[in-house]
């Protein structure tokens, strides 16, 4: 038997329920809690907010139903807007989802509702006596702007844009700057990306040189480059900003002894799996005639 809709999330539940942030409408018949961080948080110009808000764009954080709880004062404020079918409903066991929450009183839009995720606005939260900006965890803050393509205000707040719901980039721009880590002056050492390059061999020290180069220049913190025994003195004699480790050797690996090629793959092996989980990502070079042997064996 289905539970009643007051028994379910975000209006109801069971089992024990600790509140980190509070939220309410402006009249505060409205209240409800969540218990953890928002899964993100976006800043949507559809035209669909734009009229619902009567504001330029929408801001909003999603979280998981379940993350949600209403006072159960609450419920006798509340009703629902179904856009599709353009229908006000304000028996909660009646609603169509996905719809949009609202208290029945003052009319603040409190939610949008949907199957498995409730999405807020963050300026319902109450953070306390701190006021602008930084009044707001950065979790609540907006990472990008969807539905960009009916932006009614042009402006740049440096957020990527997408034209849909995080699935296509405006430019190749906003792409990387979606997935470049953000220097907001909280991280440590290492959190803005650790890259591993393997490759180089003794005739060939350039292309990894290079390629961990690159790296840094776009935008990664830590360059590790791993590479053949002999190279590893002209590849650090480079640059400085190169991390450089041995981690195979040349000869050992050409050796006409099939023993010694095969110890010398299981040596580089091991070193590389314990250098991995240093890494965000790993670039391997393409191999050569001759010398792909080694690396094909790690991969």
């Amino acid at each position: 038997m289905t539970s009643p809709w007051t028994a379910q999330p975000p209006y109801g539940g069971s089992g024990s329920f600790t509140a980190k942030y509070v939220a309410m409408c402006f009249c505060k018949r409205v209240r409800f809690e969540v218990n953890a961080e928002p899964v993100t948080s976006k800043i949507c110009d559809c035209t669909i907010c734009q009229r619902l808000h009567g504001a330029p764009a929408q801001w909003a954080a999603l979280f998981a139903k379940s993350a949600v709880r209403f006072s159960a004062v609450s419920l006798q404020h509340l009703r629902w807007y179904h856009v599709q079918t353009d229908t006000v409903c304000i028996n909660g066991a009646e609603r169509v989802l996905p719809s949009k929450v609202q208290c029945s009183h003052c009319g603040t839009w409190v939610a949008d509702e949907g199957r498995n995720m409730f999405m807020t606005f963050p300026t319902l939260f109450d953070f306390g006596e701190r006021r602008g900006p930084e009044r707001y965890p950065a979790s609540f803050r907006p990472r990008c702007h969807i539905f960009c393509g009916s932006r009614s205000l042009s402006f740049e707040d440096g957020l990527p844009n997408y034209l849909d719901d995080c699935r296509t980039p405006l430019s190749i721009s906003d792409y990387l700057l979606d997935i470049a880590p953000h220097l907001d002056g909280h991280s440590y050492k290492g959190q803005s990306g650790r890259i591993g390059v393997l490759g180089g061999s003794p005739d060939f020290a350039g292309a990894p040189y290079y390629a961990g180069m690159a790296a840094l220049r776009v935008g990664a913190e830590l360059l590790y480059m791993c590479t053949e025994e002999s190279a590893t003195g002209p590849i650090k004699g480079y640059s400085p900003e190169l991390m450089v480790s041995e981690v195979y050797s040349w000869s050992r690996m050409s050796s006409a002894d099939p023993g010694v090629v095969s110890a010398e793959q299981d040596r580089m092996v091991a070193k590389m799996e314990a250098l991995l989980p240093r890494f965000h990502a790993l670039c391997i070079g393409r191999p050569r005639i001759g010398c792909g042997g080694a690396r094909d064996h790690c991969c």
